[in-house]
């Protein structure tokens, strides 16, 4: 994402979160939490947007 295509980026980390439904790791929280940092800027992208949006469902438990 920081050096690549974001938008590819976005549908590479929604492909690995496809089958979440939900987190039980808190390291894996924080991992999520830092990408969704780090797709700040390009937030304004449908496939990032989305992308924050699927984080932010799986990490408001944690």
């Amino acid at each position: 994402m920081r050096t690549g295509d974001p938008s590819e980026a976005a549908q590479i980390g929604s492909r690995a979160m496809a089958g979440l439904d939900r987190v039980r790791s808190h390291r894996l929280a924080d991992h999520l939490r830092d990408l969704w940092t780090t797709t700040a800027d390009h937030k304004r992208l449908d496939e990032v947007a989305e992308l924050r949006d699927r984080i932010e469902s799986l990490v408001a438990t944690h």
